[in-house]
């Protein structure tokens, strides 16, 4: 029976008979100590799908398929020798089987499964049977083991199952306790694998004692399994550092709205990283750092504009993960704000800081009060959701969010106070909106929304997303679409649809946010990502319940139009649908449960919120989670909006423009109301057409407005439209009187000596014609008092002396209103000398830096620079002294144009090597330096350079061929260091290691000898260090090889088949001589004696412990005339040899009697004779006595099928015999001659010789001839 037969015998009782009367699995609880050094983690292994099916006449056929799978967090424990790891957690087996019916009645199915996972341990080979590792786990002693490992074997049941033919799939992942832990080696071996056994069987129960797992399969059954095994691979975690501080503040503004997250990386087994940072829901990015083995710098940007973030306080996850998905995370955080300003794009409810105000007066009168104006047009975006209660009207507070869409344009106006008098109300004077008056518009984030299901091997995707303030537009007002899609076990996302074909056994999370038009340069907000699974690896996903609302704010007197997009992954039917419309948070107007529908129109039930909640089921029975969204009914307000000219004389005749949409947007008919006044004062009526014309002259004649009232930038035009129930207003300020310009300096109020600053006009003039013929002047009394003047619209002043400065300003226009003069001081301090740390080399006077001359030559020198008034660096110097005499060894000074410098690299080959030196430094900047700088030492050192040889006694270069136990290893160093003959010294190390052992000190001698008793590959390290510290490695392999022993067959002696030894004993001893270049004692054998017809092994001894060099071929064995090959394997307590050359045999038992006989006549002759002479028939002639001249009768009992025997008588005479039967036992033939009468008394001699194709045997007969054969005629005619 060959040995694949055997494993598949004993592998199926074990497992059969586990699964019939459920033999226990016994995993263990696996337990991981992260961050431990006692740790050993591997790379993850990927299971690729796999397929198979037998069958079993009588019983039926079944099938088992994986998805693809993951072992993940593999890790191994050298303290509690335990090798843990997790599983996909969409792990999924899928098992189905197609029953014969059963006759009796086992009318219900069970299906079990088992997966079983063991260790392969060092030194083993990985293509061997699973069984070898303990998999299945209940597998007996009988099987040789090669591992003292226990392996994990988990089991799974499903039952009852009602039909023959089914599918069913188990959870790897959570259909079993978690144990994912193979323990326990207290040999010490280290795991190299990971055998894998799945396991699988159908059977037939009546379920009369119920259905357990823990119970056998009660019937007829089919059962199989299929192996895998996995290379283990160490792989070490990624680590991460982030070095950005936290909350950092961005802002929607150019320059203000930028940070990089940076930080390193590092992986210690030099693999490429993929860092990510991602802001749920928000923001998302990721880059790959390469070959980080070393710590890797990495930098992530944020840009706070481009990628639309929201205002808010914010938790970044930056996380870094390496091919295996080994992950770490750290936390950073970030502050968004988004200031108000003009043309800006702000979300509805979404926090802004408003920009602040500035208050001057051409009189220097302080402000009485502020207010604040918002003119909202909701129609600016499609959806309304309504219009500010307030539009259009003052108010004293700023808005620090909104609640509607739509465009706004807000106004700031502050009031002065000239004198505090009752007398002088009137000439308190609001400011003019021109100069105030900012625009901006409120929308909303889009809606990513789309379908996904797995159609054969693809993925189908189907977007649905879209932007409720441009449902309309054919883009629905999107500009940009991010997918990213990842197997759900995996850590990090792809960019991109997934593409081709996918496998149909894992899960896939895909993912999609969109950005709608509403920003700069037509990039706006991110929508919240939206994310589906879909795949087969958990058996049946649950369906997606989705529809859309369009209109989601309508009016009530218009309609809803619901579309259900609802679907289902797997593509399954949706049989149930589950809708409930809820008005105002607690009235149910509408539901409907059972088949596919929706609802009717939602305007018809009044003005209110209403939430519109769906669930469906598909048609194996999972619902979908309830998916919601809101609707407003409403009765939308008129939006009044008119325009008119912002500058007007008295005479001007004045058209209203008024843009109120009419009817508006509920189809209600408007009327009108226009009312103005002037610097507060009442509203004056102005009319009620929709288009309405004025002049002023008539409105302040008709009101008693005086024309020194009307000449004012203090005008309102306030225009009301009402649709009977709700109103709304437009206000729009006018001016009708020239301004003189407002002079303003805009510059710094403090400097410091020797700067030179730029001082500018901010000069404002309402009337645009006089703005371009503003002249300028300029008034500025330096410190000691002296005055110089300017004509020119800006100044560059330089400070040489500290005191205060007085700058003065004014602006005059064309018509010769002279501004007011603007002053500003300005503070001049004295010029402080900046200050120089030194901060590289680090070394102090007591405790200098060593240098590597080959890594860094030359010392690069660092230093810190700080000034009190920020002031540039300019130059620096540099000197350097030996400590040997304190003498000046090199200076350097450079100047720094950019004021940027930091450092300096002292050219190479500067400074003598094994020397030390000790320098200082000052900085110089706006004619001042520095003091001294602290000091630095360093000594630049050369190191030394490792090196050794191996050689062994017998002139093997052990680094080039592998060497043996009877070597004696010879190690002489080599290395060397430049700074010998200046008095550095070598120390040395050697530390050596067996592959797979621990390193240990081996010497510490420039040269020693080393004899090895073991076999293997060891390392061996060599650390040479100088003097000062330094030092330098090198490793080089040792391999020492055991020599395999020889062995040749001695007998039997023949080398070639086509003539083999012939042996004549059914029993032959085989014998050999055996030899060992190592001196080795064989300590095994091993014999096989072949047929060689059929190739087949005949007999074999066996593996004999023993030293014995012969074996003797038991009986019964073999067969005579066959030929055999002989081979033998010897042990010498290492290796086996190879196998010994054939030696080649036959048995042939061929053997020949030979019988010489008198004829019956002559015979009769002989007896006549003797009675005549004695009395006696055989007396005096014996049966031996011949006469001469007699025929002689040959006769021959053979065996062993001679081909031939021929005789051969005394004297050159022969005679050939024939066989008388088919077996050629018996021979005969005859000799006679004439000349036989002559032949002398004497004993005459017959050689028998039998031959055929192998042996020749020979057999002698001897008779004697006396007399002739006249004697007995003689003797009877006597008588």
């Amino acid at each position: 029976m060959n040995k694949n037969k055997l494993t598949f015998i004993l592998f199926f009782m074990v497992l059969l008979i586990g699964m019939l009367f459920n033999l226990p699995f016994g995993p263990m609880i696996a337990k991981a100590y992260t961050g431990d050094p006692n740790i050993i983690h591997y790379r993850n292994i990927n299971i690729p799908a796999h397929y198979k099916t037998d069958s079993f006449s009588d019983i039926g056929t079944i099938s088992g398929s994986i998805n693809d799978q993951q072992l993940s967090n593999i890790q191994y424990n050298l303290t509690t020798k335990k090798l843990t790891f997790d599983i996909s957690p969409t792990a999924a087996f899928t098992v189905s089987a197609d029953l014969v019916p059963s006759n009796s009645g086992l009318d219900k199915r069970e299906a079990k499964a088992g997966l079983c996972i063991a260790a392969i341990p060092e030194g083993e080979r990985l293509d061997d049977d699973p069984m070898v590792y303990r998999c299945p786990a209940q597998a007996s002693s009988s099987y040789a083991y090669h591992t003292k490992w226990t392996p994990l074997d988990l089991g799974f049941f499903h039952a009852p199952i009602e039909s023959n033919s089914f599918t069913t799939t188990f959870n790897l992942a959570t259909e079993a306790p978690y144990k994912k832990v193979i323990e326990m080696n207290y040999y010490g071996e280290l795991p190299i694998g990971i055998a894998m056994s799945y396991y699988y069987a159908a059977g037939q129960n009546d379920g009369r004692d119920g259905y357990d797992g823990e119970d056998g399969l009660g019937g007829p059954a089919v059962f199989t399994w299929f192996n895998l095994i996995f290379p283990l691979i160490p792989n070490s975690p990624p680590t991460i550092s982030i070095n950005s501080p936290n909350d950092q503040v961005l802002q929607n503004e150019p320059g203000r709205n930028t940070m990089n997250i940076e930080g390193y990386v590092h992986d210690p087994d030099n693999e490429d990283l993929i860092v990510s940072a991602e802001i749920p829901n928000l923001f998302y990015k990721k880059t790959v750092v390469t070959q980080t083995k070393g710590y890797k710098p990495f930098s992530i940007p944020i840009d706070a504009i481009e990628d639309s973030l929201p205002p808010g306080d914010y938790t970044i996850n930056v996380k870094v993960s390496d091919p295996s998905n080994m992950t770490e995370s750290k936390p950073m955080t970030v502050k968004v704000r988004n200031r108000l300003k003009r043309n800006a794009y702000v979300l509805v409810n979404s926090p802004i800081e408003n920009s602040g105000t500035t208050y001057t007066d051409y009189e220097s009168d302080p402000k009485l009060m502020e207010r604040v104006r918002y003119q909202h047009d909701p129609n600016y975006f499609e959806n309304s959701m309504g219009i500010i209660s307030d539009s259009g009207l003052w108010r004293t507070s700023l808005y620090n969010s909104f609640p509607y869409t739509g465009e706004y344009v807000v106004t700031y106006q502050a009031k002065d106070i000239p004198k505090t008098e009752s007398s002088f109300a009137e000439y308190q004077m609001w400011s003019k909106d021109a100069a105030s008056t900012m625009s901006f518009q409120v929308h909303r984030k889009p809606i990513a929304l789309f379908t996904a299901r797995l159609v054969g091997s693809s993925i189908v995707l189907a977007d649905s997303s879209y932007d409720l303030d441009h449902v309309s537009r054919a883009d629905k007002g999107l500009m940009q679409w991010q997918w990213q899609y990842k197997k759900s076990y995996e850590e990090m996302w792809t960019d991109g649809q997934p593409t081709g074909a996918v496998s149909s056994k894992d899960n896939y999370d895909i993912r999609l946010r969109v950005r709608d038009v509403d920003g700069d340069n037509g990039a706006g907000a991110w929508s919240d990502w939206c994310q589906r699974t879909v795949g087969t690896a958990a058996g049946n996903l649950p369906p997606v319940a989705m529809f859309t609302v369009n209109p989601s704010i309508v009016s009530y007197h218009k309609t809803t139009t619901i579309i259900d997009k609802s679907f289902d992954p797997d593509n399954d039917p949706l049989d149930t649908y589950k809708w409930n419309v809820v008005k105002d948070g607690w009235n149910t107007v509408w539901s409907h449960y059972g088949a596919a529908n929706i609802p009717p129109n939602i305007a018809a039930y009044g003005v209110g919120d209403y939430q519109i909640s769906l669930q469906v089921r598909d048609n194996r029975g999972l619902w979908s989670d309830t998916y919601s969204q809101n609707v407003q009914v409403v009765n939308h307000p008129p939006v009044a909006a008119f325009n008119m000219p912002n500058e007007v004389y008295r005479d001007t005749l004045i058209t209203l423009d008024n843009q109120t949409p009419d009817p508006d947007e509920d189809g209600d008919a408007l009327t009108y109301t226009w009312n103005a006044r002037v610097n507060s004062s009442p509203y004056y009526w102005s009319g009620n057409n929709r288009y309405q014309s004025l002049t002023i002259r008539d409105l302040i004649a008709r009101n008693g407005i005086s024309p020194k009232q009307a000449i004012s930038d203090g005008w309102e035009m306030r225009l009301t439209a009402s649709d009977g129930s709700l109103s709304s207003n437009a206000i729009r300020s006018f001016v009708v009187k020239n301004h003189a310009p407002v002079a303003a300096i805009n510059g710094s109020a403090t400097a410091h000596q020797y700067d030179t600053l730029s001082y500018s006009s901010n000069d404002v003039d309402e009337d645009t014609s006089d703005q371009g013929s503003l002249a300028y002047y300029w008034k500025v009394t330096n410190s000691d008092g002296a005055i110089k003047s300017y004509r020119t619209s800006n100044v560059n002043l330089t400070f040489p002396e500290p005191g205060v400065y007085t700058l003065e300003h004014w602006a005059i226009d064309q018509i010769g209103d002279k501004s007011n003069v603007a002053v500003l001081q300005v503070s001049v301090t004295k010029n402080l000398a900046p200050s120089m740390v030194l901060t590289s080399p680090p070394g102090a006077p007591s405790n200098p830096t060593i240098i590597d001359a080959e890594l860094q030559g030359d010392p690069l020198i660092k230093w810190t620079y700080s000034d009190p008034e920020n002031d540039a660096q300019e130059k620096f110097h540099l000197d350097f002294f030996s400590k040997e005499d304190d003498l000046l060894r090199y200076s350097v000074e450079n100047p720094d144009s950019t004021g940027s410098l930091r450092q300096y690299q002292v050219p190479d080959q500067t400074f003598e090597r094994f020397k030390y030196f000790y320098l200082y430094g000052s900085v110089f900047s706006k004619e001042s330096w520095s003091d001294l700088s602290n000091e630095k030492a360093f000594i630049i050192d050369h190191p030394p350079h490792p090196g050794f040889t191996l050689i062994t006694d017998t002139g093997r270069d052990a680094t080039t061929v592998p060497i043996y136990r009877t070597d004696v290893l010879q190690i002489k160093s080599t290395a060397t260091d430049a700074d010998l003959p200046k008095g550095d010294s070598i120390g040395y190390q050697y530390y050596l290691k067996p592959s797979g052992g621990a390193e240990s000190l081996a010497g510490t001698q420039s040269a020693f000898t080393k004899q090895f008793s073991t076999n293997g590959t060891f390392t061996l390290r060599q650390r040479v260090t100088d003097s000062l510290g330094l030092y330098r490695e090198l490793s080089q392999s040792i391999t020492v090889v055991n020599r395999i022993p020889t062995a040749n067959i001695t007998y039997p002696t023949s080398s070639s088949s086509s003539s083999p030894t012939i042996v004549s004993t059914l029993t032959p001893i085989i014998k050999w001589d055996y030899q060992d270049d190592d001196g080795d004692l064989q300590q095994r054998y091993k014999v096989r004696i072949i047929n060689l017809t059929s190739g087949a092994t005949t007999v074999q001894s066996g593996d004999q412990a023993s030293s014995a060099k012969q074996w003797q071929i038991p009986s019964s064995a073999l067969v005579e005339n066959q030929k055999y090959a002989a081979e033998v394997e010897v042990y010498d307590g290492f290796s086996w040899s190879t196998v010994s050359p054939r030696k080649y045999f036959m048995v042939n038992l061929l053997t020949v009697k030979g019988g010489v006989k008198h004829t019956p006549e002559w015979n009769a002759n002989r007896q006549a004779y003797n009675l005549n002479k004695s009395g006696s028939a055989e007396s005096p002639r014996g049966y031996s006595v011949y006469w001469a001249g007699e025929r002689f009768v040959l006769q021959a009992n053979a065996t062993g099928l001679p081909d031939t025997i021929d005789v051969v008588m005394s004297g050159g005479y022969t005679a050939q015999l024939s066989p008388i039967d088919s077996g050629k036992t018996l021979w005969n033939g005859e000799l006679y001659d004439p000349i036989f009468e002559k032949l002398p008394d004497g004993p005459i001699t017959f050689t028998f010789t039998a031959k055929n194709e192998y042996n020749t045997k020979i057999d002698a007969v001897t008779v004697t001839v006396l007399g002739d054969w006249t004697e007995y005629f003689q003797s009877h005619r006597v008588k």
